[in-house]
């Protein structure tokens, strides 16, 4: 994870990065103007700010320094992490979305431990006429898009296999 130090000096902004991974974090500074505002990048946000807009910055490999006048009240400054995604309790293959569809469709599924990932497209006759998904997958939340435009209008069956776990579901498809 990695951590950001913040120092106030006389007419100067300091931001010191400190890493723990394997890349630094790199926030933007336009937000200063805005005497309070969030600035983020994408995985870190910085909220708080006080003061006058940054007048000039000197950046070297691990700070960033912003010339400009901070107000008496100092910085009030937080830094945050957003919480991790989720990781799903329970394998579980969801009801596709939208159903009925044309042509495509989108379904849902989750994976609570890394395994190998089986999802796949059967006709109603247990011929299978389209493979989704056949790769190991690490624990997470996944989507796989269906695109039917090949197929005839009617009733299809997707199931997921993955290790002993085996789910089926029904879509439709209208055209």
């Amino acid at each position: 994870m990695t951590t950001g130090s913040w120092l106030l000096l006389t007419g100067l902004f300091v931001t010191v990065l400190g890493c723990t991974a394997s890349a630094q974090v790199r926030l933007g500074y336009g937000v200063f103007a805005t005497g309070g505002g969030m600035m983020s990048n994408g995985t870190y946000a910085a909220a708080g700010t006080m003061g006058q807009s940054v007048i000039g910055r000197s950046v070297g490999s691990t700070f960033a320094a912003s010339a400009g006048f901070w107000g008496d009240g100092g910085v009030v400054l937080d830094v945050e992490e957003p919480p991790a995604p989720e990781i799903p309790t329970a394998f579980e293959l969801k009801q596709n979305y939208p159903n009925p569809f044309n042509p495509t469709t989108v379904v849902s599924y989750q994976v609570p431990v890394a395994r190998n990932v089986r999802l796949s497209i059967y006709d109603l006759l247990g011929c299978e006429v389209a493979l989704l998904v056949n790769e190991q997958k690490a624990p997470g939340s996944y989507t796989a898009r269906f695109d039917a435009s090949g197929l005839a209008t009617g009733a299809y069956v997707y199931r997921m296999t993955a290790g002993d776990f085996v789910q089926t579901r029904r879509m439709m498809l209208v055209k």
